[in-house]
This record gives structure tokens, sequence and C-alpha cells, in this order.
């Protein structure tokens, strides 16, 4: 028998001999044993995996270790050092296959089982009895890489056709967009379905006519129609999620939230928007028609935040200003370990391809959201710049041939963060965006207001928009119909004499303030009183003896000569009264006949 080694490395010999009496049979530790100690072992199992145990100190291990093939210490390193262990799929995203673990020359299993072992719901760990041996002698892995783009495609191919591929900068177009959206929901423009507060497609090409465009809309009207709006839908979305903008049956008004921050620069308006949406339980998937369930909570679907925030984490992992192809950024949210389920019955999801979509489906259905997430709502709100082509000039569409036309998201090529989606991604404010030159107005006597300095906010303009005519670029002159209008909503034009008296380093001229106090005075002077009725009489006598009827007092009222007033909740009260007094209505007269 040969001799056992010297344990003097803190490894529990009776836990690894447990272990190893577990994980393997007496064949596989019978190979174990010819391979590292000769032939002439134990016949018991348990003795066996005993003096297997007692062999393998310290240093026998790292010369173990350092025999195993390269993929093996590889996914051993992962195992001891790594928070989530040695995972197969994130494995061969970081490091482009895994390990084969084949047998070796004794037709023993391979020496990487003796350093780890599969725990359920944690994956392949280090043992237990040799973590704090392994975490000596075993290296650190390597972090995951993501792999920059430096010269884009500018073209695609697909059999015998070809596409451009189109390049949007968001980043300033967002900011405009937003303002835009808002001022349309403040004006009343925006309607969506009382039942689902959905846009419908009436909508969404206004919408796209606010926002001046959206993405494939260079296509003829035959290809676009089945792809239809995105940003135009996004913006209802993200502005009702991040409570922005509520819904008041059909329409859509501005929340107070909106109005009330006039602090904040536009860019931060777009940072508050992105950390609401994140939160929400919107599920992107709802989009794209051909996967089933997420309209009904069906097939056991995870929560959209928890799949928005792993997207988030590896955002915040990837290089600002730098194209990045959307297949790469798969790869690194896997690699990097920031993977997520989205249905655990994935084959249900798709009546096409059923059973075959199991094989692959979460990790597909995965892809689709991710897509839908990056193109309709990050690149809305201006955090990513993009690249895309037709969905059927995708690269999945045009090389496998199999899983085609799954979405209008399917032409995503590239992204790039640019500086507004870094500050959003950052834990910490950027200077330029908070620290911005204070606006300043100036207020005339002709009721114009002009923007003459500084950065004006949204909600700024917002307040601007609610109570003036917007006449050009930075400038407005007040309106008495729309300030009036903007009160009986629900407005405090009080918020219209703060940002005036705030912006304009001069004092209100005297028009203004009259201005103001007349639509403060004015916007109450007539009060509703309620629906009404009005009944005609044959002749003035007779409206007369009714109006002035003691029973009639508090009924009706006499307007012109021959008619009388009745309010809607007090007409049965009156018809009644009317027959007391030996008359009646020329309705009552028509029932009875009938």
């Amino acid at each position: 028998m040969a001799k056992a080694g010297t344990n003097k490395n803190k490894i529990d010999v009776k836990k690894f001999a447990i272990e190893l009496d577990g994980a393997f049979n007496l064949s596989e530790l019978n190979a174990f044993y010819r391979s590292h100690l000769g032939a002439g072992g134990p016949t018991r199992k348990y003795e066996l995996a005993t003096q297997l145990a007692t062999f393998f100190t310290c240093e026998q291990l790292k010369a173990t270790f350092e025999k195993l093939e390269p993929l093996e210490k590889l996914a051993v390193s992962e195992a001891v050092h790594s928070e989530d262990g040695f995972d197969p799929e994130m494995f061969e995203a970081k490091y482009g296959m895994c390990p084969a673990f084949r047998l070796d020359f004794k037709n023993a299993p391979s020496a990487a089982w003796l350093f780890m072992r599969y725990e359920v719901f944690r994956g392949h760990r280090a043992r237990p009895s040799l973590e704090a041996c392994l975490k000596s002698i075993v290296p650190l892995p390597q972090g995951a890489q993501i792999n920059i783009t430096r010269t884009p495609l500018r073209e695609v191919f697909k059999e015998d056709k070809a596409a451009q591929v189109e390049y949007f900068a968001r980043s300033e177009l967002a900011q405009v967009e937003l303002g835009a959206m808002l001022k349309a929901v403040q004006d009343g423009l925006i309607v969506v379905s009382e039942k689902t507060g959905l846009p419908s497609s009436d909508t969404l090409a206004k919408i796209s006519r606010i926002i001046k465009s959206d993405y494939y809309q260079w296509l003829d009207a035959a290809d676009y129609k089945p792809i239809g709006p995105m940003r135009a839908f996004a913006w209802p979305m993200l502005l009702t999620h991040a409570r922005l903008v509520v819904q008041d049956g059909k329409k859509l008004k501005v929340a107070s939230s909106a109005k009330n921050a006039k602090s904040l620069h536009d860019v931060e308006f777009l940072r508050e928007i992105w950390f609401a949406f994140i939160e929400c339980t919107f599920d992107e998937l709802s989009r794209i028609s051909s996967v089933k369930g997420p309209r009904n909570g069906r097939y056991s679907m995870s929560t959209s935040r928890i799949r928005r925030r792993a997207i988030v984490e590896t955002l915040k992992q990837c290089p600002q200003d730098a194209w990045i192809e959307f297949d790469e950024f798969i790869r690194f949210l896997r690699a990097s370990g920031n993977t997520f389920v989205v249905s655990y019955q994935p084959w249900n999801m798709y009546s096409s391809y059923g059973a075959a979509l199991g094989m692959v489906g979460d990790q597909l259905l995965q892809e689709l959201y991710v897509r839908a997430f990056l193109f309709e709502y990050a690149s809305t709100l201006g955090l990513i710049d993009i690249a895309v082509v037709p969905p059927e000039f995708s690269r999945r569409n045009c090389e496998s041939g199999y899983f085609e036309n799954f979405s209008r998201y399917d032409g995503l090529l590239y992204f790039r963060i640019n500086e507004v989606g870094a500050f959003c991604l950052s834990e910490t404010a950027n200077s330029k965006f908070t620290s911005v030159d204070a606006p300043k107005l100036s207020v005339r006597p002709s009721l114009r207001i002009a923007h003459v300095e500084g950065n004006l906010s949204i909600a700024n303009k917002l307040i601007l928009d609610a109570f003036a005519e917007y006449i050009a670029d930075g400038v407005w002159d007040l309106s008495r119909a729309r300030a009036i209008a903007a009160c009986e909503a629900g407005q405090d034009i009080g918020d219209l004499h703060e940002l005036l008296t705030t912006l304009d380093e001069q004092e209100l001229p005297d028009q203004v303030e009259t201005f103001i106090s007349q639509v403060r005075s004015r916007f109450t002077a007539v009060e509703s009183a309620g629906a009404a009725e009005l009944f005609t009489c044959r002749d003035s006598a007779i409206a007369k003896e009714i109006s002035s009827h003691t029973l009639m007092k508090d009924l009706c009222s006499l307007v012109g000569e021959k008619q009388l007033v009745v309010m809607q909740n007090k007409v049965e009260k009156f018809r009644k009264t009317l027959h007391t007094i030996g008359y009646g209505s020329v309705e009552t007269v028509r029932n009875q006949r009938r």
C-alpha cells in the first residue's frame, strides 16, 4: 500500500473523505486511487475514500491542479473564487467553450471533480473541506471583458439584397422629445384606452408627428407597417410609469410631480424617468406578438424589474462612447454573471416552435427582452445611440434561418453609451448636468416673455406653455384664454407669478401683475350650477302664475316671459307639483295618450 502524505495544510480529512465517498462510486474511487497512489488499495469504499483524502495534502492538490487541462483549471478557479461558482453557461460566454472533463488514461473521472462539487441552487462550488487550501493555491479568475467594435458596419447583406445601417444619436433629441411630449399631454392631445392605458394607432401616428420622426420611417409604407412606431409607443409608457403623467378618462394629463421639478436639468429629468421605469411592472415582451404569456402572467415568468436590473448592472460595466455589437453585449451579460431567467416554460411561449424552443428557449427570450429594452426604451430616453437595419437583415435572420423574424427589435446591431447614458447609469452626479447657468427671463409690458439666458427646465417650460401662447423659440405671449383654461384645469397661476418674479431680475410690469390678478379673480367668476331643463309655457300669464306660486318657489325660475328653468335633479318634483296646482307639461300629456 502506498504511504499516505502528511496533511499539514488544514484540510479536514474526515470531511473530505465523506465528500469523496458520497460523490463517487467504488469504481471511480478505485480509478482515482490507481491514478494517484498506484494499485493495491482497500476494497471497502469508505476506507478507499479515507486513504485518498489523507493522501491529498495542499502540495498534492497543487500538483494535481497543475496537471489539469487549461479549461479545467479555469473551471476550478471559478468554482473556488467566483461568487457564482462554476456556471457552465457563464463559463462558455466568458471563455468561449466549456471543459470536457474527460476520463484520464486510468479511466478515472477528471481530477477537477476532486476540487469541486455540485450544490442544488448554488451550482458547482469548491468542496468545503478544501476551500481554505484551494483559495491559497488556485489563482483568481480573470474578470469578464467586453469587446468594442472599432469599425461598425455601414451595410449588411442577405442573399442578393443589401441594407444600409442607420445610425441614431439620441442624447439631445431625447430632451427635445420629452419637452414636446409633456406639452402635448398638457394640451390634451394624447388619448389612450380607458381600460388598458395604451395609445391607439391614431394616437401613435399623432405622437410620431409630435416628435418629428420614429425609427424605420425611412422605409416604404408597406415595409414600415409591420414594424410600427417605437419611440411613439415608448414615450407614453415611460412618462406614465414614471408618474409624470396620469390618466384622466381617455386622456393623459401632466402630474404635479412634473410641474414641481423646476430646478432639474433636462438630463436629470431623463434620469428620474429612467430610475422609475427600471422598477415598474410593465413587461416589454408584451410588445412582441409572437411571444405568448406576458399579457396574462402565464408560464412562470420572472418579474420585469429583475431583468432590467441585470441589464443595467451590465451596462454599468460597459465603456462610454464605444460601439458595442448587440451579440457581444449578450455574451458579456452572461459572462459577467448578470444572466436572468425570463420564463421557466419557454417552450410554451412560441407556438410555431413548441418543444424545439425548449433547447435554447430562455436564452432566446432573454435576447428578445434585452433587444426590446435597449431599442425601445433606453434609446428613446437618450441613454444610448443605436445602429439599426430592417429586422429581416439582422444577423440571426441572415445566418440561422431558423428563429427568423421574431420581433420588430431584431434590427438592433450596435449601441453606444453616450454622455447622458453615463450620467444616468452612474451613482454620482455629473456637474455638467447639475451645475448649469441659472435661466433668465425678460417679462415685458406687452405681456411678452422672452428666454434670454441659461437653461430653462422642462418644468418651467410647462408652466409657461400652460399660461402663455408659444410664439417662437424662447418666446411666449401671455394668453387670458389659456391662463383661465389652465386654472379651470387645476393649475395654480401663483406658479407662473413665482416663476416670473424669480427668473426676471426686474420687477414685473404693472400690466403683467394686473393680468395675473384678473385671471386669479375671474376664472371663478361663473360657477356651474349643474344641468337643467327648460320648460316653455303657453303664455306669459301661466308662466308668472307658476313661478310665483308658493309651492314652486324653490323648484323653478322664470326666464324671459314664458320660460321656466328647472334643475335636472328637481324635474320630477316640479312635474308633480305642477299637477298639484292644476297644470300639466306637454311630455306628461303625450305619455298618458300613449
